[in-house]
């Protein structure tokens, strides 16, 4: 057993950093055994819903809840977890991936423009087959929200589905609405398999690649629209085709539901008309509504990291 309490031949013991009561660091075995941090947002709706229970029952599967190792985060790792946040102005769950998950040297990496904003992120989250790829896809293209995408189970990519709403749309001279999108992507669906194998990627290797995406460019949007992967399980919703995989809960299903700062959860499969009441709604009702409390979150999590000025960063 290492200082934190893993073993090989039994499960992890669940490590917490708290910062505020509802906000914490946390520690995992990735999907290669190998330990990795990633930040928790929880509010009390979330805690008191049916979602906090699901989410218990994942970590106890995964992991042992009964005893859960709390520590501190040492000077070093304070210090780049600040720089992340407020210099790179990362992504929250990409600022904890860069600070305490690599070795990068963080002074060395492209910085935003001076007036960037800090963004947030909104996790698209839902059963298989419900159209949230779709729908990450339709804000994407109509608000230029980029995509964060840790869907590596589905095979199918909101960032291809947005590519070829806005290729048919450059080709027709104007946009498509929200049945055209539909009636092309549905068209196209097999296309837009990636072919990805189960159990490929790890997290870690996930988060490389998107801190490389977000770094490859100066700029930084109020939002980052995360395409989650499905809840496990096999499901009908009356098509007579089956959505989803049968496999067994792992640490990215006892992520999503708390890693960013906000999410849509989609429970039912979804129309072309239904998902054009469903886009108005994000678009009009969620975002407008709550930006400027998802705001105040990251600004949360930011402050409880400011515990020691940054000096130096290695």
């Amino acid at each position: 057993m290492d200082e934190v309490g893993f073993e090989t031949e039994q499960k992890a013991v669940l490590e917490v950093i708290k910062l505020t009561p509802l906000i914490s660091v946390q520690r995992l075995p990735d999907l290669d055994g190998k330990p990795i941090y990633f930040p928790c947002f929880a509010n009390e709706s979330e805690v008191r819903s049916s979602l906090g229970e699901d989410r218990q029952k994942i970590l106890n599967e995964i992991a042992r809840s009964d005893i859960v190792v709390r520590q501190k985060l040492s000077e070093e790792q304070q210090e780049r977890l600040s720089y992340t946040l407020n210099k790179l102005k990362l992504p929250v769950f990409l600022a904890v991936h860069a600070a305490l998950n690599t070795d990068r040297d963080l002074e060395s990496l492209t910085k935003p423009k001076e007036n960037a904003p800090e963004p947030v992120t909104l996790a698209m989250l839902g059963r298989p087959g419900v159209g949230k790829s779709f729908i990450t896809a339709m804000l994407s293209v109509d608000e230029g929200y980029p995509i964060l995408s840790l869907d590596f189970r589905s095979g199918h990519s909101s960032e291809k589905y947005r590519d070829l709403i806005q290729n048919e749309a450059k080709r027709r001279g104007r946009n498509l609405s929200v049945e055209e999108a539909w009636d092309l992507i549905m068209g196209k669906r097999d296309d837009t398999d990636d072919g990805t194998e189960e159990n490929t990627k790890t997290m870690r290797s996930v988060f490389d690649g998107l801190l490389d995406k977000v770094l490859s460019t100066k700029n930084r949007p109020a939002i980052y629209l995360c395409d989650m992967p499905g809840i496990p399980g096999v499901y009908n919703f009356g098509t007579g085709r089956e959505h989803g995989k049968k496999r067994h809960h792992d640490v990215i299903d006892y992520m999503v539901w708390e890693l960013c700062e906000s999410g849509v959860i989609n429970t039912h499969q979804l129309t072309s008309y239904t998902m054009t009441n469903k886009l108005r709604w994000i678009k009009e009702d969620i975002i407008k509504n709550n930006l400027d409390i998802w705001r105040g979150i990251r600004e949360e999590f930011t402050w409880s990291t400011r515990m020691v000025k940054t000096k130096h960063v290695t």
